[in-house]
């Protein structure tokens, strides 16, 4: 669609999630260049996750919930920096989300 920016991948990552939350990371150093993602795809592989991205971390029964197969986009410098998810309260297992950071 006209207008719209394109968008380059510039970073990836594999984050375990499991019973404490964690955030994903925002910005990738090439050599002496540190740039920070202006845009993340984020996608569900194993066990169902809670999440949250307005600077409050998740707790297993409270936050937005993600399921295996699901692709999340998180959109701009501070919702990326506040992004946490934690594993739901009924998971036996840790799960895994693939993280890619991009920017134009």
């Amino acid at each position: 669609m006209a207008g719209e920016p394109e968008y380059t991948a510039i970073g990836y990552e594999s984050v375990v999630v499991s019973t404490t939350a964690i955030g994903i990371a925002s910005t990738v150093v090439n050599g002496s260049v540190t740039r920070r993602g202006q845009r993340a795809l984020v996608t569900v592989e194993t066990a169902t996750i809670r999440f949250r991205y307005d600077g409050t971390d998740p707790t297993s029964t409270e936050g937005h919930v993600a399921d295996p197969g699901d692709a999340l986009e998180i959109v701009g410098f501070d919702n990326i920096d506040r992004f946490s998810a934690i594993r739901i309260s009924t998971a036996t297992a840790d799960a895994i989300i693939k993280v890619s950071l991009e920017n134009y």
